[in-house]
């Protein structure tokens, strides 16, 4: 107590009774499944597409950029079209909320680097369709070996098909893979 005594007036005053006001459950859990599920999928990428085809560098980012876009435009190429669920799916965001705001925003959008480009879909989406995405990489992939390889740790089973893959011990993930990620 006594280092708080020594802060500015105006620290005790005006910040500090924001740390008083903690953010709500579920959006603390959002985070949590952001950082850990991205931290996966992007692993699960790179094991893929580097590791075991030997692509170049990058080129895990740029086929995870395109199956996010085709997740969201549930399978439909995005050149013929965004369907209403893609548009809605961004329509989350505040600062879109009509069509036109959305045509400027892909523009936008699609001159960001992947990096980013990933970060911004992966924040968007609700921690289920993280949760089914995840899934359908991993059926796409089909090759339990990927996993396996990559000696993933994570507290529940995902299921493949029918039936349930363990995965466990995910290298470099930290203490966000000893959390629940889909509860």
């Amino acid at each position: 107590m006594d280092i708080i005594q020594k802060l500015p007036e105006d620290i005790m005053k005006y910040i500090i009774p924001y740390t008083y006001s903690p953010q709500p459950a579920h959006l603390l859990k959002d985070i949590r499944n952001y950082v850990s599920t991205r931290q996966l999928i992007k692993d699960i990428y790179y094991n893929n597409w580097i590791k075991k085809w030997g692509e170049e560098q990058q080129e895990d980012q740029n086929w995870l950029i395109n199956d996010l876009f085709g997740f969201g435009n549930n399978g439909m190429p995005t050149m013929i079209s965004y369907i209403d669920d893609f548009r809605n799916l961004w329509f989350r965001n505040p600062q879109i909320n009509i069509n036109d705001d959305f045509d400027r925003f892909i523009i936008a959008f699609n001159k960001k680097q992947v990096s980013t480009q990933i970060n911004m879909f992966w924040g968007i989406m609700t921690m289920s369709e993280r949760k089914e995405f995840i899934n359908e990489t991993l059926i796409q992939f089909a090759d339990p070996s990927i996993i396996h390889n990559m000696n993933i740790e994570m507290p529940e089973l995902i299921p493949i098909h029918d039936d349930l893959i363990p995965i466990q011990n995910f290298p470099d993930h930290g203490p966000f893979m000893t959390m629940e990620l889909f509860t």
